[in-house]
């Protein structure tokens, strides 16, 4: 009785579900557009080409280059850079919008063949010889996991931002002018800086436990027992020294980063840039409230585009797949972008994987420049005039989520299940069903994303200089 009462308090009350509201499918966009998917496609494939058959000292550069642009094109044509349409795919007591799911899915369709591929015994990279597929622990420190992944899915179902999307967007959306576009900018430093925050709290926390000193009692030995031991020296010399080589490798994998990537009315905040629209309340039914591309073609901003977010997705598992065939780079993006970061602070020489690191990052920031030119009106719509606060505790619990959980929407989702790691298997629903609560939370029951007040106050530009310097104000 008690935890019925309850129930229908928050469902009739405070999440209002009872009442009339815009719950459904997102309308779907037919037919499809798919003048600048099917060129990202195919620019995709020639960059794949070039990296396969490239001789290997040039193609140790254009690898991960091309696997960073194709990377990034992916991200821009699925919509994954818009934070509309990631929370409408979050929102499942609203107007969902399943695009995202066809990112996941055709994603996996060619990731997972090519991580099965990889898991045979006889199996090198394409590199050669002297390289080695990255195969981080599947299994173990389940508690970090756990926590890891709720604090992420808690800042990406707040703020619709993780690290792929978050890279790739962030000079298209600082570009979009200093409201938005600046929090947008704000909450990426934010999410680099909390990884890496949270990266050196737990190598000390490691240090500390690897640097306890157990004392143990010494008891003498028997002469029996003294004799045995001489008999089989050498046994248990070899033994030990077994014993200190796994526990050295164990240790090595252990400490290794794993990161296996509204328009309801007035609850989501849609900007039109150049089209005269400011009041949300009446964007969602204004004649301009469509978005236009170079080719002239127009996504309403709820659509449902299957084949250009599937399209997308392709592109995302193609660039996985062609990382780990290629190289053996796992691209998890927060476990590409922090580790690059804390060798940068480190003053680590730009050589081996820092080097290819660095030159996949470069790639993403293409791949969202070539979407910002030639695709913006899709992949970057204007980013959501939410709270300046709100945005940084997205971004701070997004930084937190992807060094403690080990991993993100990428590294655990497109490269992590077709590992068939059980850590990615637990990782991704739950972040997925934190998100999608958060979501709910902020959306329906407390109404955050409606229109209102917050914000920060309109820069006074040019500044009024005269009387802060001491001279007289003008006369006009």
């Amino acid at each position: 009785m008690g935890v019925a009462a309850v129930t229908v308090a928050v469902t009739r009350h405070a999440a209002k579900l009872d009442a009339s509201g815009p719950w459904g499918v997102a309308e779907l966009q037919w037919p499809p557009k798919w003048e600048f998917p099917l060129a990202a496609a195919l620019s995709s494939l020639a960059l794949a080409a070039l990296a396969l058959f490239l001789p290997s000292k040039p193609r140790s550069v254009v690898s991960p280059l091309a696997c960073g642009m194709i990377f990034g094109l992916g991200l821009g044509v699925s919509g994954m850079t818009s934070q509309a349409k990631v929370l409408d795919f979050l929102d499942f007591g609203g107007t969902w919008d399943p695009s995202l799911a066809f990112v996941m899915g055709l994603g996996l369709c060619v990731s997972f063949p090519a991580f099965l591929l990889a898991d045979r015994q006889d199996r090198k990279p394409l590199c050669g010889e002297e390289c080695s597929f990255e195969r981080p622990s599947k299994t173990g420190d389940y508690g970090s996991l756990v926590l890891g992944a709720t604090f992420f899915g808690l800042g990406w179902g707040m703020v619709g931002i993780c690290p792929g999307p978050a890279l790739a967007g962030m000079i298209p959306y600082l570009v979009g002018g200093w409201g938005p576009g600046l929090s947008f900018g704000l909450c990426v430093l934010l999410i680099l800086a909390s990884w890496l925050v949270t990266d050196r709290v737990i190598s000390y926390v490691n240090s500390q436990q690897t640097t306890e000193v157990k004392v143990v009692k010494v008891v003498p030995p028997t002469a029996d027992e003294q004799d045995v031991r001489k008999e089989n020296g050498n046994k248990f010399s070899q033994q030990a020294n077994i014993y200190r080589i796994n526990l050295a490798i164990f240790a090595a994998v252990c400490c290794s980063p794993d990161c296996s990537s509204l328009t309801h009315g007035v609850q989501r905040p849609f900007v039109m840039r150049n089209a005269g629209v400011t009041d949300i309340d009446v964007a969602r039914n204004h004649p301009v409230a469509t978005v236009a591309g170079c080719f002239g073609w127009q996504i309403e901003p709820m659509a449902f585009t299957p084949i250009e977010s599937g399209v997308g997705g392709l592109l995302i598992g193609m660039s996985a797949a062609l990382a780990y065939l290629g190289d053996g780079k796992i691209t998890g993006i927060s476990g590409i972008a922090g580790p690059f970061l804390r060798g940068m602070g480190q003053c680590e020489p730009m050589r081996d994987g820092q080097l290819w690191k660095a030159l996949f990052l470069f790639g993403l920031l293409v791949g969202g420049f070539v979407n910002f030119q030639f695709n913006e009106s899709f992949a970057f719509p204007g980013a959501l005039d939410f709270p300046i606060g709100r945005y940084c505790w997205g971004g701070v619990f997004v930084g937190i989520g992807t060094r403690a959980g080990r991993g993100c929407t990428s590294g655990h989702g497109i490269c992590g299940l077709p590992r068939l790691a059980p850590r990615s298997w637990i990782a991704v629903p739950t972040f997925m069903g934190v998100a999608a609560v958060t979501v709910a939370v902020t959306r329906h029951a407390a109404k955050l994303d409606a229109s209102g007040p917050w914000g920060v106050a309109e820069l006074q530009w040019p500044p009024k200089w005269e009387f802060p310097l001491g001279a007289p104000p003008s006369a006009a």
